[in-house]
This record gives structure tokens, sequence and C-alpha cells, in this order.
């Protein structure tokens, strides 16, 4: 971490700069899906926590028209 980054910066960085994003990033897909972007969960890291992606979202295209 940063010098002077402690968890108490990195939780307010979070909760007015990212967080704020995210929700409106998310609009309208409910709080289930917000919940996947709590910080403490995040900073679990638990794999087996983690949700199956969404089909098409956030998917590579591996094919190329040219």
């Amino acid at each position: 971490m940063k010098p002077g980054l402690d968890e108490a910066a990195v939780r307010r960085i979070w909760k007015y700069g990212v967080l704020p994003y995210i929700e409106e990033r998310l609009f309208g897909q409910g709080d289930e899906r917000l919940a996947e972007f709590d910080l403490d969960r995040l900073l679990n890291n638990d794999p087996s926590d983690q949700p199956d992606p969404i089909e098409g979202e956030g998917a590579l295209d591996d094919s190329s028209d040219g």
C-alpha cells in the first residue's frame, strides 16, 4: 500500500469514489448484483464465493472480421 494509505482511507475511497460509479453502472440490476462489490467480500477474495459470470457480460469476442 501507499504510505499514509491505511484501511480507513481505502474504505473512504471505496465508499465515496468507487462504489457510486459501480452503483451507476449497475442501475436497475438489483441489490444482489451490487452486493458482489461489497468491500469486505472483495477483500476476503474467496473464489468459491464468486458468482458465475453472466453470459455475454464482459466476455471477450475471439472472432475477428479482418
